[in-house]
């Protein structure tokens, strides 16, 4: 492909510049966070993924907004790059809270993404088909009910 003055995107240094950093969008993030819980969240003993079991064991008290109650991810989980990413998301936050409130959207967006993982296990739980017909529900609005219900755990989300 060639641009207007017919140089080729890699010859031309005002296209391509090795030193460029890749910075990812909100939803590249959130795809990157997902993607690491997913991976790195299996337990090989109990053959299946912290992440969705942990999500299944606090549903009930999610939706009803139990103040207690916090979905946890662990920063073990996440790889070096996505870390990078989130710092660099972060960067201009001043506090724990402040980068809390930026990542707020996007770990809900994460969450909801584990959610529908789980979503057939939870609603086979419900026996009752006015109960299961509530739940689904309740699975649709969890990105609203989700917000500051999370935490991260195992590191310092100020990097020190």
């Amino acid at each position: 492909m060639t641009t207007v003055d017919n140089n080729s995107h890699l010859d031309n240094n005002d296209y391509y510049d090795e030193d460029d950093v890749d910075i990812w969008s909100p939803s590249r993030i959130a795809d990157a966070i997902f993607n690491d819980l997913m991976e790195n969240g299996y337990d090989d003993i109990s053959k299946s993924n912290k992440y969705i079991i942990q999500i299944i064991k606090k549903f009930r008290y999610i939706r009803i907004k139990l103040e207690e109650i916090h979905f946890e991810i662990s920063f073990k989980d996440l790889n070096n790059d996505t870390l990078d990413q989130i710092t660099g998301y972060t960067i201009d936050c001043e506090t724990a809270e402040d980068k809390y409130a930026r990542l707020d959207g996007i770990i809900a967006e994460v969450i909801a993404r584990i959610l529908k993982q789980a979503e057939p296990a939870i609603l086979s739980s419900y026996t009752d088909e006015s109960r299961r017909l509530w739940a689904k529900v309740a699975l649709n609005e969890v990105r609203e009910v989700i917000s500051y219900r999370w935490k991260l755990v195992g590191g310092n989300i100020n990097n020190e």
